[in-house]
């Protein structure tokens, strides 16, 4: 039947709900005909409840609804019934018998464990059940494994297992230790309160009990302990790192040491009374006769072990004996088993470990034009005058030359003792041994040990694969000085600005090798895939002939031994570059008196540029290794990252 045949009708309501259930909406409205109900408030509600709505009208909105209709205002927008909402639950909270911010001891009862309320689910409007999402459950407090705590065997209370501080983090209840033993087990470390968690105080009796109950035998530290108790009642706050005990720390044993009775170019110097390095005190190649003394050789000794705090023995560490090869035709060991004397008159050496007397071959005058070139087989060498311009010096041991080497080729087999080095940008100078000399001047030299240089080096290229030194008055200007052990002079530059640029690398020969050998394993594999292709070795044996097929089956496993040492190089690599960086941190640059504008101090590829006259200072690499520190009286007073672009 149509709704304009009624005669008498009820009002007419149709509801919307939303999308998600949870409110009711009324989507249409038809007026009441005749003597038919009018839209009120139970109408509403008899109507919602034959529509299916579980959830009961809102009366104050229906009275709206009602006013608004019977005005003949929209109503589109009124709730007239709404969905019930979830409850979010309450986690399980710890009830503190005291303070949770002092610390708790082991079999202490500190609090309890009050559980979770759970969450409450909702409703929406067509009854349905509407669960909680998970951000709204709740969780119990878990004691979980390791927490160093754990509920009484009664129940109902938290007992601690450690000395430490309350924490709850999330769902989870654990007290974090304030004790730990150091990794050698020599030292026990704690943190200090004045008072426990339950108010009572923290006393020397109490320290040494948790000790005990830790198994450590070492005595408490009473007086450290004790001051610290006290500070932390002044300031009612924590006294971190206290060393609570120490362990009995070994005497390792010493080195064997080789003591010279003579002064060597391999030491950078000697120390005086006041501390200071005297540089010029450096001796030059020295003359024995037969059973002078030339050393000591003092054996190493065993130390004495000790003990940890635990009272377990912590073994010493044995000296090493020196590593020193005694040559059987010029050293005689004398009956002390200490001393050592010189068979043979001669020329003492040390050098790569071994110690010898090399017998001596002494030009008398200038090596010029009266003795031609001058090269030895073996043996030691004196030149009591100059070497000249375009004339060589070829020795396999120590050379010493009393006057200066002018443009000359020299090459030295061990340590050189030269007047000075007037090398005129033409003379070349190799050393395999260390190298002492008055002054360098514009000369290219190569030196595989140590360099003393008494008064300067001036505008020359100078190579030293050891440790460069140079005295208080000593001064570097111009040039490039290229060192692998440090540096240490009295000035470097000047106050023209002249470039002066001091280098600090690395050992590389190792670094090549390894680099070369990982490219020839490289190209190995990489020459084999261009001729037989990049898949495995059972596909390319099945696209081979009969008659190839020894000859691809050979190559393939060439390819794969190459592949892994390739792959173990590369390792190794990284391993060496690692240890030469951290070798390349121990070395520095010293400079007694002033560094001037000009000068370039580099540490493998980083530099510092000095910009402005520093005094008494040092270059050292960062630990970091990224940049390049400058530091005066302890404190560093600049830092560069710059790259090396010399």
């Amino acid at each position: 039947m149509k709704e304009d045949q009624l005669v008498n009708a009820d009002a007419v309501v149709r509801f919307y709900a939303s999308k998600d259930y949870m409110k009711v909406g009324i989507a249409r409205y038809i007026p009441h005909k005749g003597s038919g109900r009018p839209v009120s408030v139970d109408l509403l509600a008899e109507q919602l409840t034959a529509a299916g709505i579980q959830v009961s009208l809102d009366v104050k909105a229906a009275k709206k609804v009602v006013a608004k209709l019977q005005a003949g205002e929209d109503i589109s927008r009124i709730v007239i019934a709404r969905g019930v909402a979830p409850v979010a639950g309450t986690n399980g909270r710890l009830t503190c018998f005291g303070d949770e911010k002092y610390p708790v001891f082991p079999d202490m009862a500190f609090g309890t464990l009050l559980p979770a309320i759970p969450a409450q689910a909702g409703l929406r409007i067509d009854g349905k059940s509407l669960e909680p999402p998970l951000d709204m459950q709740s969780c119990d407090l878990q004691v979980a494994m390791h927490s160093n705590c754990a509920p009484s065997p009664e129940g109902g209370q938290l007992v601690s297992q450690v000395y430490g501080t309350i924490m709850v983090t999330g769902c989870v209840v654990q007290i974090l230790p304030l004790v730990t033993v150091s990794k050698d087990h020599l030292r026990v470390l704690g943190t200090l309160y004045h008072r426990d968690c339950l108010g009572m105080p923290i006393t020397l009796e109490r320290m040494q009990r948790l000790l005990s109950d830790m198994g450590v035998v070492a005595p408490l530290n009473e007086g450290l302990v004790r001051n610290a108790l006290l500070r932390a009642a002044e300031t009612g706050g924590a006294i971190q790192d206290v060393e609570l005990a120490r362990g009995v720390l070994p005497h390792h044993g010493t080195d064997g040491c080789l003591e010279l009775l003579f002064d060597t170019m391999e030491m950078a110097g000697t120390v005086t009374e006041d501390g200071a390095i005297n540089y010029k005190a450096r001796g030059a190649v020295p003359v024995v006769c037969e059973g002078d003394p030339v050393a000591m050789l003092f054996p190493p000794t065993s130390g004495e072990a000790g003990k940890d705090v635990f009272g377990e023995v912590v073994p010493a560490i044995q000296g090493r004996p020196v590593p020193c090869v005694l040559c059987p035709a010029s050293i005689l060991e004398d009956e002390d088993g200490v001393t050592l004397r010189a068979k043979i008159d001669g020329v003492v050496q040390h050098a790569k470990g071994r110690l010898s007397v090399e017998d001596l071959f002494i030009v008398s005058s200038d090596v010029g034009m009266e003795t031609g070139n001058v090269e030895l087989q073996r043996a030691a060498l004196l030149v009591r005058g100059n070497v000249l311009s375009g004339f060589s010096v070829r020795a396999p041991a120590n050379v010493t030359v009393q006057g200066v080497v002018e443009a000359a080729s020299v090459h030295v087999g061990g340590d050189f003792l030269a007047g000075g080095l007037v090398l005129q940008k033409q003379g070349e100078v190799f050393v395999e041994g260390c190298l002492n000399a008055g002054f360098i001047n514009e000369g290219t030299v190569v030196v595989q040990g140590n360099v003393q240089v008494k008064k300067s080096i001036d505008n020359s290229q100078l190579t030293c694969d050891g440790f460069v030194a140079l005295g208080h008055t000593g001064r570097i200007v111009g040039g490039t000085l290229r060192c692998k052990g440090g540096l240490r002079t009295g000035q470097l530059g000047n106050d023209l600005g002249v470039r002066t640029h001091i280098i600090v690398d690395l050992d590389m020969k190792a670094l090549e090798d390894m680099e070369e050998e990982v490219l020839t394993k490289t190209a190995a594999v990489k020459r084999i895939n261009q001729a037989l292709g990049t898949g495995s070795d059972e596909e390319i044996l099945k696209q081979t002939r009969q008659d190839k097929y020894k000859a691809v089956e050979k190559l393939l496993m060439i390819r794969q031994e190459a592949a892994v040492a390739a792959k173990e190089g590369h390792a190794k690599l990284k391993d060496l570059k690692k240890q030469c960086r951290e070798r390349l941190s121990s070395v520095s640059v010293q400079v007694s008196g002033v560094v001037y504008p000009g000068v370039i101090v580099t540490f493998e590829n980083r530099s510092f540029v000095v910009s402005s006259p520093v005094s008494q200072c040092e270059f050292r690499l960062a630990p970091s290794g990224k940049s390049v520190e400058l530091r005066s009286l302890g404190k560093i007073i600049g830092e560069s990252e710059l790259s090396d672009d010399d």
